[in-house]
């Protein structure tokens, strides 16, 4: 009884202005809708548009100027007797900035910049016709949150050879956030409750935020056919989400940074080792990582996150550290070629205030994550290719138990993602045929199936009050589909 469509558009222009100034305009429109049983439909969609100027001042000097604008927004809408309603959320941004590559000499290159980004972040607003949730929750519908920001980035970075055998990369990052109304900024106490707030007009910055970010890298070459490689980074994140998904539905917020959210900053470390074979026909690597990050949010449990005006104090602050090892051989000429990856990988948090203090695994922990492409060209017009993937189950929280009060039924939780959904795998197959060049114009076919076994990944699982209980239903989005594409350059 599931539905799904969903559209994309992608376009691209190039323009040579003369042979040292080119102008680029890319453009990219996307909808998903997907309807669950009409107990639920999803309407995911995306746009963006990017204009970039390329110039060449020299034989030393070139720059990059770029322009963007770019909206998400999901509307997620809910029928289950009697509720039927709409939450709606997004971001959107305008941003610029100017890139420079300077080639000193044969020994060090230079890249350095500037951007700036005004944000938007619309987080939770409530349509409810009917008024039936917005009573039930004590919201008012007309309630909507959104937050404004503006973003300032200087960055410098120097790829240096200090030999033939080691080289180096070292930078740094000056990063500043502000605030901007109109906002009403509400403020909290020790106990998450609000005890006052401040008015900000239309335009007036408030909070700013400047931080560094430090990053260097270095690569020996042991010799022609292998390398190591080490990096360290420190970055900072102005905007986090959060993520409610008790019944495995996503329900994700965009927070920036405010007097009561800080920045996420986070510190990796990677070391790797590079190893070629056959005449550089294989390549082979394996990398292991370390990540300690600070000032990670999460929803405090039974958050109330819908139109809520005071929803800083549903959000909590914690640590977290992510650390895995990754494998990978791709062989990459001939009429064979492809590439088998696998990661093995572990993502924790710890957070006062959820899951009773206690450590537990990230939204994005998956330990296991294997990937097989293969393609074959039987010649210069006619090609196939095979991709399978498996992950381990993203995690979720179920509930342990419920009880009833005044004949409404409600779950009870034991621990924050508690559990998995099924591990997710699948198989992709695809042919593409070139047609015949012509003046001016190029153009190829592609048939692809998507998930061609036909597995039923788990998507959601439903809790649906039935009376005094609770049934569940698992949601998978459809077996396998088959496609046609025609792509064409002119």
């Amino acid at each position: 009884g599931n539905s799904l469509h969903f559209y994309d558009f992608n376009a691209k222009i190039m323009h040579t202005i003369n042979n040292k100034n080119r102008v680029f305009i890319s453009t990219y429109l996307g909808d998903d809708v997907l309807g669950v049983n009409d107990l639920l439909t999803m309407k995911y969609g995306n746009k963006n548009v990017t204009t970039r100027w390329n110039h060449i001042f020299n034989d030393q000097l070139t720059s990059n100027l770029s322009v963007f604008y770019t909206k998400y927004r999901y509307d997620i809408g809910i029928e289950i007797n009697p509720y039927e309603f709409n939450i709606i959320a997004g971001t959107e941004d305008i941003s610029a900035k100017y890139d420079f590559t300077y080639l000193m000499n044969d020994n060090i290159t230079s890249r350095f910049g500037a951007s700036a980004t005004f944000h938007q972040y619309g987080q939770g607003r409530l349509k409810d016709e009917t008024g039936s949730i917005a009573n039930l929750l004590g919201v008012d519908p007309a309630s909507e949150v959104v937050r404004k920001g503006l973003e300032y980035a200087l960055y410098y970075t120097n790829d240096h050879k200090l030999g033939p055998l080691f080289s180096i990369r070292y930078g740094l990052r000056l990063s500043m956030f502000q605030n901007i109304g109109k906002e009403t900024l509400f403020l909290f106490d020790d106990k998450y409750e609000c005890y006052d707030q401040i008015d900000y007009d239309k335009g007036e910055i408030f909070n700013t935020q400047i931080n560094l970010e430090p990053r260097l890298g270095a690569i020996y070459q042991i010799n022609e056919f292998s390398s190591i490689k080490a990096s360290y980074l420190r970055t900072v994140q102005y905007a986090q989400v959060a993520t409610n998904a008790t019944g495995g539905i996503p329900f994700d917020l965009w927070f920036p940074a405010s007097p009561n959210i800080e920045p996420q900053k986070c510190d990796q470390f990677a070391l790797g080792y590079f190893r070629n074979f056959l005449n550089d026909e294989i390549e082979t690597s394996v990398e292991v990582y370390y990540k300690k990050m600070h000032n990670v949010i999460d929803f405090v449990d039974n958050a109330s996150f819908i139109g809520n005006l005071y929803i800083d104090g549903e959000v909590r602050k914690g640590k977290g550290y992510a650390y895995g090892i990754e494998f990978l051989a791709r062989k990459n000429f001939g009429d064979f070629s492809g590439w088998i990856s696998y990661t093995y990988s572990k993502s924790m948090r710890k957070t006062p205030g959820i899951n009773f203090d206690r450590e537990y695994v990230s939204p994005y922990d998956k330990p296991h994550n294997i990937s097989i492409v293969l393609n074959y060209a039987f010649n210069k017009r006619f090609d196939v290719s095979a991709t399978w993937v498996y992950t381990t189950g993203q995690p979720v929280t179920y509930p342990c138990g419920k009880y009833t009060v005044d004949g409404i039924t409600y779950a009870i939780y034991d621990g924050r993602n508690n559990s998995r959904y099924p591990d997710y795998h699948r198989l992709d197959l695809s042919a593409t045929i070139k047609c015949k060049e012509k003046k001016n114009w190029q153009g190829e076919w592609n048939f692809s199936v998507y998930n061609a076994y036909g597995r039923k990944n788990v998507w959601a699982v439903l809790f649906i009050p039935e009376g005094n209980t609770i049934s569940t239903q698992s949601v998978a989005l459809f077996s396998f589909i088959p496609s046609v594409s025609y792509n064409f350059k002119f």
